[in-house]
């Protein structure tokens, strides 16, 4: 088995990637080999003193850092280290791509190795009866919109904790999850119930929960459906308002919180 280890993933890369792998090559299970992907620069060094025939370096000069949204990054760094491995593995010259890395990156370039299989093996009749090309780039945008999406969930999380214990503030970040992919039903609430309280009260909700289901274009992506630039924007920028006032009153309830 051969696998290709991400070395520039992770908080502390890549001296921790390498101590992983030196680790797991110091175990008796000699039937692997590791592929270390990353910038030979700062790889070599750290390997000096190393040396073994299970273990073999991939030159990869960029890397996605944690911050970076995936889809973006992957488009701009054809040569990161995400890149590099995932592609190792697309063309057979590896079994498996380890990365401790940038998840949503991982994700988004494994969707498009998926993807570019599929298109390749598949016969020319079962591909015309799809919606939209199987490496279609408009996936890009339902991967942006994902991952903004995963990033105001993360902001939720981040506020309810900074009042709650870990376990109540889990709960209300999944009700506020599920409440808020079930938003845009709150603003006809009223055809269904007669009670002008009840009518009010999901107005109100309406607009003090965030609607996650905007982030959702995945329909519309795979049957080809057109999804604007700036629909995607407007939704970017609302999830980006509502994240940072998030933090804003995390920070606020965090700072005034008496430890003593």
């Amino acid at each position: 088995m051969r696998i290709a280890v991400d070395a520039m993933g992770g908080d502390h890369a890549p001296d921790r990637p390498v101590a992983g792998v030196l680790a797991a090559l110091g175990e008796p299970a000699p039937d692997f080999e590791i592929v270390l992907v990353g910038d030979e620069s700062r790889l070599n060094p750290l390997l000096s003193r190393h040396s073994s025939d299970r273990l073999s370096v991939l030159h990869a000069p960029e890397a996605i850092g944690m911050d970076e949204s995936p889809a973006s990054a992957l488009r701009r760094k054809k040569s990161s280290s995400i890149a590099v491995g995932m592609d190792l593995q697309k063309r057979g010259l590896a079994d498996a791509f380890v990365s401790a890395g940038n998840t949503g990156a991982v994700m988004a370039a494994a969707l498009y190795a998926v993807l570019a299989y599929m298109t390749w093996m598949e016969s020319p009749d079962f591909k015309a009866a799809w919606d939209a090309p199987g490496v279609d780039p408009a996936l890009l945008k339902a991967l942006f919109l994902i991952f903004i999406e995963l990033m105001l969930v993360t902001a939720i999380a981040v506020f309810f904790s900074t009042f709650s214990t870990p376990i109540l503030s889990a709960a209300l970040t999944f009700g506020f999850y599920v409440a808020g992919n079930f938003n845009a039903d709150l603003r006809n609430f009223e055809q269904v119930v007669r009670s002008p309280a009840a009518a009010w009260l999901a107005r109100a909700l309406y607009h003090v929960l965030p609607d996650l289901s905007a982030f959702d274009v995945k329909t519309q992506v795979v049957h080809g459906l057109p999804v604007s630039a700036g629909y995607i924007w407007s939704t970017a920028a609302y999830g980006a308002a509502y994240i940072a006032a998030l933090l804003l009153a995390a920070t606020v309830v965090f700072s005034r919180r008496d430890f003593k």
